[in-house]
């Protein structure tokens, strides 16, 4: 961490209570007539059920779109990326009603605090998925909502996310909440466009949201 800016690093020592705080994150919030319970969280938070539950969630949505892409499908790469020490995580759980306290891990958003494709103060969201059939309900919405009050506290310069081209559904939504294609994406080719040599289409996109 040593290397890192000073909005890095106080960013990266943050509590999970402070980054609650400092995105007014509810216990508790309903969608669309829909129940939900809210957390942050460490991967050392979860419980083991937690984390499975985040990985079938994570597994059933992108293995198709990951497998014939250039990214590629590898298990146990992509779990050491998701717990990773550095993540942090936004976890929704539907409460089947308001008397009920048993609840249903739904989606999550994992993020980390880092340095962008330019040098600059990020929050990267590496993941912002939803069970199918709690799609439509603002899920997704409200992840950007938060990730965007973190993001302005720990004074980081944007928020940033990759995409999959095939992931046309993503792509709508992530143009919907506000993002645009970043400078760093490869469409912008800057490296063949000096060489005029051909650059083979990349088959994702960078997007960002500026927070300045």
């Amino acid at each position: 961490m040593a290397n890192l800016s000073k909005a890095l690093r106080a960013a990266n020592k943050a509590t999970v209570a402070q980054i609650t705080s400092a995105a007014a994150i509810p216990n508790n919030v309903t969608l669309r007539e829909l129940d939900f319970t809210v957390r942050v969280a460490r991967p050392s938070d979860l419980s083991l059920d937690d984390k499975e539950k985040v990985w079938m969630i994570y597994e059933t949505n992108m293995r198709a779109l990951l497998e014939p892409s250039s990214m590629g499908w590898d298990a146990e790469e992509k779990r050491e990326t998701l717990f990773d020490e550095d993540s942090r995580f936004i976890i929704v759980y539907h409460r089947q009603s308001t008397e009920n306290t048993d609840s249903m891990l739904v989606a999550f958003s994992m993020f980390r605090f880092e340095f962008g494709y330019e040098e600059d103060d990020t929050i990267y969201c590496y993941e912002m998925q939803v069970s199918d059939g709690f799609r439509g309900y603002g899920l997704c919405r409200f992840f950007v909502e938060k990730l965007n009050l973190i993001g302005k506290y720990w004074k980081m310069e944007k928020i940033l996310l990759t995409v999959l081209k095939e992931n046309t559904s993503a792509r709508q939504v992530y143009t919907k909440l506000g993002f645009v294609v970043d400078p760093a994406s490869p469409e912008h080719g800057e490296e063949g466009e000096r060489s005029g040599e051909e650059v083979e289409e990349a088959d994702y996109e960078i997007l960002s949201i500026s927070l300045l």
